[in-house]
């Protein structure tokens, strides 16, 4: 089981490459809506690093999920002055709509759809000042059986904030 959560999220899953959100899929998704992504959709984080109406929309989109907010106060949160919030709105009721049509995940979807406590007696937690709120939800879910739990991290290398990583759930924890 040593592998990334969304790895160990896909392979749990038992999802096929080809139920996956890709770049081209978001790309379908502007085009219909006529808003432009102008950056890559960065599978490692599961955000759009562009600066295109698009991109803005799937980061807030995706933002609130992965920090469990609602997406009017993630939308609120990430001051976005250039960016109203029926167009993230209609955005993520349109993403939502096109996976579902399309029977796909992106993912945000397999950390949130993960559920499976792993059969081990020992979990450890790498790099935790860098989890968001939903892959805290994840590891905990998946660490339930083991005996002993050990969480590593530090936060003077918190370096993904922007991705959604809540170092403050990780300066909180116990033990």
């Amino acid at each position: 089981y040593f592998r990334t959560l969304h790895s160990l999220a896909f392979k749990e899953l038992g999802l096929q490459r080809d139920e996956v959100m890709t770049d081209s899929h978001y790309r379908k998704i502007g085009k219909a809506m006529g808003i432009e992504f102008k950056g890559i959709y960065d599978e490692q984080i599961g955000l759009h690093t562009g600066f295109g109406l698009g991109d803005k929309c799937s980061r807030v989109d995706s933002l609130a999920r992965v920090g469990l907010r609602s997406l009017d106060e993630q939308w609120r949160y990430s001051n976005t002055s250039d960016l109203n919030y029926h167009a993230v709105r209609q955005y993520s009721e349109s993403l939502k709509k096109y996976k579902e049509d399309n029977g796909l995940l992106d993912f945000t979807d397999m950390l949130a759809k993960y559920n499976s406590p792993l059969p081990v007696d020992i979990c450890i937690i790498d790099e935790a000042q860098d989890l968001s709120s939903l892959q805290y939800r994840m590891a905990i879910n998946a660490s339930s059986l083991a005996e002993e739990v050990y969480i590593a991290g530090d936060d003077d290398q918190a370096i993904f904030g922007w991705a959604g990583a809540d170092v403050t759930k990780f300066l909180s924890l116990k033990g």
